[in-house]
């Protein structure tokens, strides 16, 4: 949390400084010039060099960061007071380069940004089989239940399978609906626009269909949410256009300041919450830690069924693999557990798990976060650097110099959404075809 904070005030300052930065630190940069010759000079800590260098200074502290925990892993931890001295003295230091300098690291941020977004991208085709095997855990857990209880169940007796259905429909026909209204409001006579609403809603359709084909079983909700992700994308895309024949809101003085205003907070949290959430997914997604289950360690749970499944339905036992983002997994601690709340109701005594052996797995070993923080750290500084991106316009001056402008208006925010929206459909479409074209291949979500 106290990294999401840090990093949420260097992108209100980084937005500050983008559009009100002249206008506030006029002063403070003729004094301070005074004692330090050329500190601040002309637009150096304002605009669009302003960004950049509150950029550098993110991208630099958690550079650092990456170094101190992959040497000793509880830096990432504690001793808060010296890393917040260390961050403010980053930021006061990125002003001192030249501007010549800060544009070169801008076209060095352009490309691990896109390293960012990459990794975006993972992250949301991982949450889609994460929700979805969730909620069949759960579907499964229930029809057990009833089965173990001679209970006949009626249609709408499972409430997960009702929740499952509900949210699967709602995206989707939520998605179909979004982009009727994308055709209305930014379709026309405008040929780009129309591509780009047609292959989300062609690749959007025919996603979910092969979806759910017997021969390739992912299900409905994955494709789904990945669907209303998609058109998300295809609407901030739209509306990133700076062509006026196209996108209509891109016209000067289309919008309000109090609505620009508005998107100058949001893309302050949101890029915010991208990088934190982006962070801790992808550390886990990974699963570095090595606390994955292992097949050739039943001490470390492999082969337990995980809390959901208990007990298990014969025939039914999966076995976790090893290394695979959203495989099944469980630690001894947590099956023992489950098992002693089973045992209880018929008097069953099961041996205790060990402590302390050789391929046991402790509460905090589930934390992937802690176990390798490097990564972590890794997703932030990449993140520092996309902020720099977010609040130029990927180093695209635009309308946006002023924040009466549209803060996202330029073609590279455009392509980036929409190339961000193409990798989906490639990594989710291999995904689907790649456990059926390579069968003698082991994949986490066959």
């Amino acid at each position: 949390m106290t990294y999401l904070i840090l990093f949420l005030m260097s992108a209100v300052l980084a937005i500050v400084l983008r559009y009100w930065g002249e206008e506030i630190l006029s002063q403070v940069t003729a004094m301070a010039s005074t004692t330090v010759p050329g500190f601040c000079s002309s637009d150096r800590c304002w605009g669009m060099q302003g960004a950049y260098r509150i950029s550098f200074g993110s991208a630099i502290f958690f550079a650092i960061m990456v170094l101190f925990t992959a040497a000793v892993p509880i830096t990432h931890l504690g001793g808060w007071l010296v890393k917040v001295f260390l961050y403010a003295l980053l930021l006061g230091l990125s002003f001192l380069p030249t501007n010549d300098t800060m544009a070169q690291y801008a076209d060095v941020a352009r490309g691990f940004s896109v390293i960012f977004l990459l990794a975006q991208v993972l992250i949301i085709i991982n949450f889609a089989y994460d929700a979805h095997d969730w909620l069949k855990d759960k579907m499964d857990a229930t029809d057990r239940r009833f089965e173990l209880d001679n209970f006949e169940p009626g249609l709408l007796s499972n409430g997960w399978r009702n929740l499952y259905a509900f949210a699967s429909f709602s995206l989707f026909i939520g998605s179909l609906v979004a982009l009727g209204f994308l055709y209305n409001i930014f379709g026309g006579s405008c040929p780009l626009h129309n591509f780009f609403i047609s292959e989300t809603l062609v690749l959007g359709v025919v996603f979910t269909l092969i979806s759910m084909m017997n021969v390739i079983g992912k299900g409905l909700l994955p494709p789904s949410i990945l669907f209303a992700y998609n058109t998300y994308l295809c609407y901030g895309a739209l509306t990133n256009n700076p062509d006026t024949d196209c996108n209509r809101f891109a016209a000067s003085g289309s919008q309000s300041e109090a609505s620009i205003y508005t998107g100058l907070v949001i893309a302050a949290f949101s890029v915010t919450w991208a990088a934190y959430s982006s962070a801790g997914s992808f550390t886990k997604a990974v699963r570095m830690d090595g606390t994955q289950t292992s097949v050739d360690n039943p001490a470390a749970g492999a082969g337990s069924p995980s809390v959901t499944d208990w007990p298990p339905a014969s025939g039914r036992d999966k076995a976790p693999v090893a290394g695979s983002a959203g495989a099944y997994q469980s630690s001894a601690a947590a099956a023992a557990a489950a098992a002693d709340d089973d045992d209880e109701e018929t008097g069953a005594r099961r041996p205790a798990v060990p402590q302390g052996d050789k391929g046991t797995t402790s509460a905090s070993s589930d934390q992937g976060v802690e176990e390798k923080p490097w990564v972590f750290h890794i997703i932030m500084c990449l993140a520092g650097m996309y902020l720099a991106m977010l609040v130029t316009n990927w180093g695209s001056p635009s309308s946006a110099n002023s924040p009466t402008g549209n803060p996202e208006l330029s073609n590279a925010s455009m392509w980036a959404r929409m190339g961000s929206q193409w990798a989906i459909h490639g990594l989710f479409l291999w995904t689907m075809i790649a456990p059926t074209c390579c069968p003698g291949r082991s994949f986490g979500r066959e």
